[in-house]
């Protein structure tokens, strides 16, 4: 390619992933195959202490950190970092990645080949297992709005993919958007909070008429559930609220029907486990997140029920 385009890292950060995952993080990006020049990051500050501000200023000064002191989460903390980019394609990660050193340029050459492409996603890998693909970041690759049921590219078919491929959406952990789409869809649904923003997004660009691929030459490998743990209660709180927004915003009357008899049984479920001793404080979390879902309480965070 003649003259490579100018893109914009955004991510949210806290102070638990500045201390534990920033710095190999960049060290990744500072060590990819990409004219340093034509690559700025941006870090939304999620509740990042002044000690750990200036820490960071003072060994990159180049990186550009939008704070107000608030903890906004993931999909806002995205859309307030992009407002300041300046790219003509946005990267738009998580702090407990590695990029490959080929993986923005793969990336980048993928969507410039073709002026449809608005998303375009790596292979993920795991973090913990190096040469295994992620399971929690398969791409989607169909959905039927009727069932609510999703099918992944499966791990073999990623292990064996050497061509372009289109998909619904790829995972949230890091993915290059078009910056013009991106504006047109006004960034992620900050409904969202966490959780689902990514097939929100991918969902949206399809609508419009774009698509959504994975580079099969473009890899990241990914930690996962790094802040709110593989199980806990807040993760539970956050998961049923989305998961319910996403599909309520999506399924046909008898998929919105199927979907109540799902919560239905789900919370019966649940609560099975409570009487006998398991998973009371999740199982408490899911059903506030039902609750709060069913009454639109998209701004509330789980904190508010912490020792409530």
């Amino acid at each position: 390619m003649k003259d490579w385009p100018l893109v914009s890292i955004v991510l949210p950060i806290t102070e638990f992933e500045a201390g534990e995952y920033l710095k190999p993080f960049l060290q990744s990006v500072f060590r990819l195959d990409y004219q340093r020049s034509l690559v700025e990051i941006i870090l939304r500050d999620n509740g990042l202490k002044k000690d750990t501000i200036r820490r960071i200023k003072r060994r990159y000064p180049k990186i550009v950190i939008v704070r107000d002191g608030r903890n906004v989460y993931y999909a806002m903390g995205i859309n307030e970092a992009a407002k300041t980019a300046k790219g003509v394609w946005l990267y738009v990660g998580n702090t407990d990645t590695l990029l490959d050193k080929n993986c923005l340029r793969q990336l980048v050459l993928t969507a410039e080949s073709k002026p449809s492409i608005a998303i375009v996603g790596p292979k993920v890998f795991s973090m913990d297992r190096r040469d295994e693909i992620s399971r929690r970041d398969l791409p989607v690759s169909s959905v039927n709005f009727t069932l609510g049921i999703l099918h992944n590219l499966s791990i073999s078919q990623l292990l064996k993919l050497k061509e372009v491929t289109d998909v619904v959406w790829v995972s949230g952990c890091g993915f290059l958007v078009r910056r013009g789409v991106w504006e047109k869809l006004f960034g992620f649904d900050e409904r969202f909070l966490i959780y689902w923003e990514d097939a929100d997004l991918g969902v949206r660009a399809r609508r419009l008429g774009y698509r959504a691929v994975v580079a099969p030459a473009a890899k990241i490998w990914h930690k996962g559930s790094a802040v709110m743990g593989v199980v806990s209660p807040q993760k539970a709180y956050y998961q049923a609220r989305s998961t319910l927004y996403f599909w309520s915003k999506y399924l046909n009357k008898f998929g919105k029907g199927l979907m109540v008899a799902k919560i239905g049984a789900g919370c019966l479920i649940k609560l099975g486990k409570t009487f006998v001793g398991i998973d009371r404080e999740t199982t408490r979390a899911y059903l506030l997140g039902i609750v709060d879902f069913i009454k639109c309480r998209f701004e509330r965070r789980y904190e508010r029920y912490e020792g409530v």
